[in-house]
């Protein structure tokens, strides 16, 4: 591949990169905030059920504040959370998933798992 190629992917990438950014920040502005985690491919039922017991909690929302939305691919999982205390929330998420980290999750919170 000619170095030209490389600019150019380099170059699509950073607008993805930047759109997504965008796209949070206006999320951000309309009270949305987020927790993304990495959690790898599923492999074991265990995987599914630590994944499974993270997005029940989601799901069910606590006093002001709720799941909007999720979203990921194979490895990751973002939520989407609203309301008062989405802050709160997320942090209530963060130290649920920290619990139930088998060791190689990454957990962020933001919109951007990677």
């Amino acid at each position: 591949m000619s170095d030209a190629h490389f600019t150019a992917v380099e170059a699509y990438l950073a607008q993805l990169r930047q759109t997504a950014l965008v796209a949070e920040a206006e999320d951000l502005a309309t009270g949305i905030r987020h927790i993304s985690i990495a959690t790898g491919e599923l492999e074991s039922d265990d995987d599914v059920r630590r994944l499974e017991q993270l997005a029940a909690a989601a799901a069910c929302g606590r006093e002001g504040a709720g799941l909007a939305r999720f979203g990921g691919g194979n490895d990751y999982v973002t939520f989407y959370i609203e309301g008062l205390d989405a802050d709160q929330f997320v942090e209530d998420l963060a130290l649920l998933a920290e619990t139930l980290n088998p060791g190689w999750w990454r957990i962020s919170r933001s919109s951007l798992p990677f």
